[in-house]
């Protein structure tokens, strides 16, 4: 597992979210139900536009996952539940080309039913010149995911199936996501 400070300590590779293609991203995470600077980031794809998923202190409930950039009402469960929990985290995104928005999906660990459901119709957060980070923002600040992150994937031109994202949290958040799965 990975702690970081969130400025220069976070994962990043270079996989970038186009508004194109199907996309799934997952991470595993143990909060320790702390923030910083009201967030708690779990990934940035934000360059001057984008998305965030992060757990927001000053939510309409204190501490909800929330997808930040052009969404509407994109709160999910209060995270404090979740507290020195391992959580499995997978987020889906289908493709603006497959419909007349992007739909965005949050999962929480095994449970079929999506914690967040929304859809960006405006062009400018559908996509972004940035790569995903993982434990970081990318808007000015320390935001990190404050606790542990480790297993962080995306699938490029992969929506994962509920059963798919069950299987990932199956394996627990030391196992090997590379090797020995179905998942391509």
């Amino acid at each position: 597992s990975y702690s970081g400070n969130g400025t220069d300590q976070y994962i990043q590779g270079a996989e970038k979210v186009e508004d194109v293609v199907n996309y799934s991203i997952a991470t595993w995470i143990k909060w320790d139900g702390t923030v910083t600077g009201d967030y708690s980031t779990i990934w940035d794809n934000r360059s001057t536009n984008g998305l965030v998923l992060t757990i927001y202190e000053d939510s309409p409930a204190n501490n909800q996952i929330f997808m930040a950039g052009n969404v509407s009402t994109a709160y999910g469960d209060v995270m404090t539940q979740y507290k020195d929990i391992w959580t499995l985290v997978t987020t889906t995104w289908t493709a603006y080309s497959s419909g007349p928005a992007t739909t965005i999906n949050v999962y929480l660990n095994a449970d079929s039913t999506p914690n967040i459901s929304t859809t960006i119709s405006s062009a400018l957060y559908r996509t972004s010149t940035g790569a995903v980070r993982f434990g970081g923002d990318k808007d000015g600040g320390a935001r990190a995911i404050n606790g542990l992150q480790g297993q962080c994937g995306i699938w490029r031109d992969r929506i994962l199936t509920t059963s798919e994202i069950a299987d990932l949290w199956a394996l627990g958040p030391a196992g090997n996501w590379t090797s020995g799965t179905t998942f391509t």
